[in-house]
This record gives C-alpha cells, sequence and structure tokens, in this order.
C-alpha cells in the first residue's frame, strides 16, 4: 500500500497538477522560457516570439490539431480571444508533427473551414512541443509581456486579464 501511494504522487500527481489548467507555479517560467523561438507558419512566413515581446504583448500558444475534437471545439474560442485582445496578446496555433504537404493542405482547409486569423505554427521537428514541453493537444500556454509563463492549462483560461 505504501508503495502504491509512493508511485501515486511520484507519477500521477504531477501529471494532473500539469493539466489541471491552473497558473503556472512561481520558477516555471525557468523551465519554459519561448526566447529566441523562430517558427514557420503554413505560408512559409517566419514568426519570432520575441517581436511580440518587444512590442509589449503578451503571448499565447495554442497547440493544437485537426483531429483533436476537443481542439477543433475550443478553435472558435481561441480565435473569439484573439481579436477581443489583438492590441495586448500575440496568439500563435502550432501544429506539431512532421507530416508531408498533404498534412499542410489539410491544415489550410481546416483553419479556413474554422476561420482562424492567428498565425499557424508548423513543427515538423517537434521543437516547439519539446521547448514548451507539451505531450497532449489542447495545450494553452499564456506568456505575460515580460515573457513570465503565467498559465499552463488543456483550456482556455477563464479570465485573460487577470494574466496581463
Amino acid at each position: 500500500m505504501r508503495h502504491t501511494l509512493l508511485l501515486f504522487s511520484l507519477l500521477v500527481l504531477p501529471a494532473l497538477a500539469a493539466c489541471s489548467g491552473a497558473p503556472a507555479a512561481p520558477g516555471a517560467e525557468a523551465q519554459i522560457d519561448g526566447r529566441g523561438l523562430v517558427g514557420v507558419d503554413l505560408d512559409g512566413k517566419s514568426h519570432s516570439i520575441d517581436s511580440a515581446f518587444a512590442q509589449g504583448k503578451g503571448v499565447t500558444l495554442v497547440f493544437w490539431q485537426d483531429w483533436c475534437g476537443s481542439c477543433l471545439a475550443e478553435a472558435p474560442h481561441v480565435q473569439d480571444a484573439s481579436r477581443a485582445y489583438a492590441d495586448r496578446i500575440a496568439f500563435y496555433g502550432v501544429v506539431s508533427g512532421a507530416d508531408q504537404t498533404e498534412k499542410d493542405f489539410g491544415l489550410r482547409n481546416c483553419v479556413r473551414e474554422l476561420g482562424l486569423t492567428y498565425p499557424q505554427i508548423r513543427d515538423r521537428s517537434g521543437t516547439w512541443s519539446l521547448r514548451f514541453q507539451v505531450s497532449s493537444t489542447p495545450t494553452v500556454l499564456v506568456f505575460s509581456p515580460n515573457g513570465v509563463l503565467r498559465f499552463r492549462g488543456n483550456h482556455l483560461p477563464e479570465s485573460w486579464n487577470n494574466l496581463l
């Protein structure tokens, strides 16, 4: 029994905490830092998180997949938030996986059908997922304008204003 409790506390509790959607713990910004990271969107345009920080904006990264039901259900709400907070937060969708050109065509169609207007970064090498320790979708990360991770969850934050 004692061994089971120890195993539970070492393996299960950290996983539950990671999925809780609560604001990131103090010090988390030292573990997850997006500075210096550049990504390429579906149209081949480069995007740097640093440019958003330089403009005094926060950054929201939404890791998603076009086959993820929760991601698709959440997408209209992300789009609404990206419009409502465009002057304060730069939004980026991040789609990881080494899929080929056909996948990009399908993603473009999905983005168009969902009406997403913020950039969709293709993370073919998994660099973004590794950097931000993302292992499932959807995963939402919100950074303050000074680069501090303020929220990490598998859903959108309840209040954006408290994060900036």
